[in-house]
């Protein structure tokens, strides 16, 4: 994170908002709502901003829903629209964490039940999530000096290239860092790390930008659940080899 620190220099300190409350927070209109109220817990996580901390707007257009199933069929007809076309047109903002996170554990578990991966989308999986986060973090750093040295791995390019290019790609704003672009990096420094030194992904150039486009809407516990699951599905989310790497550059180049 030098090159952070650099840009921005020691960052004033700032009470913020705790990510649990964002997540369940948002304006929340009554359309939806009547068989979320019996059971909270059922409700779907609102996305957050945790690489920049900017606030997303939690407005849920027509057609999308505050509770699974996240969409809502046709009315007369006995087939829900399929969720691939509602996302082709636009998934809200407000619910990309919980989209993003039920459809990867959808395709890396296909044993799992409907019911119970739509669970991961939902506050009733935040504690959970959040403390399989939080042993990560103490496996893997003795006390907080030791997480606040770590660096961003090398996944196959220069660590240093690939900050000051995340930087450059997702934290500049109006050409100037973002004011919590400090903590930002610091967060998904955090979760690169743990995806390599836990999960074990040795080589992965897709890596860094991938988890910046997480963190962009949810916690670092839900971006790194996301990675792992993402990882333990095989090669259908990112590649994990150089010649995986150069193949999958060739195809969509």
């Amino acid at each position: 994170m030098n090159f952070i620190r650099q840009l921005a220099g020691t960052p004033k300190a700032k009470k913020n908002e705790d990510w649990r409350a964002r997540l369940a927070g948002g304006d929340r209109s009554t359309d939806n709502l009547a068989c979320d109220q019996q059971d909270p817990l059922k409700m779907l996580v609102m996305s957050v901003d945790t690489l920049r901390n900017i606030e997303i707007d939690q407005t849920i257009k027509s057609g999308w829903r505050y509770s699974p199933p996240l969409y809502e069929g046709q009315k007369g007809d006995d087939d829900a629209r399929p969720l691939k076309m509602m996302c082709r047109e636009g998934i809200p903002r407000a619910l990309r964490s919980a989209v993003w996170t039920t459809s990867i554990v959808r395709v890396a578990r296909p044993y799992q039940s409907v019911a119970e991966t739509e669970e991961y989308g939902t506050l009733g999986k935040i504690k959970v999530l959040d403390h399989g986060w939080e042993c990560t973090k103490q496996s893997l750093f003795s006390d907080q000096s030791d997480e606040d040295a770590v660096t961003i791995p090398d996944f196959g390019t220069d660590p240093i290239e690939a900050e000051a290019q995340l930087v450059q790609d997702h934290l500049m704003v109006g050409g100037n860092l973002c004011a919590t672009g400090v903590k930002g990096v610091k967060s998904l420094t955090l979760v690169l790390y743990a995806a390599k030194e836990n999960l074990g992904i040795e080589y992965c150039p897709l890596l860094p930008d991938l988890t910046a486009l997480l963190l962009s809407a949810m916690p670092e516990s839900y971006a790194y659940a996301c990675i792992r699951e993402m990882k333990n599905g095989g090669d259908h989310y990112f590649p994990l080899s150089e010649m995986e790497y150069i193949s999958w550059c060739k195809t969509f180049a």
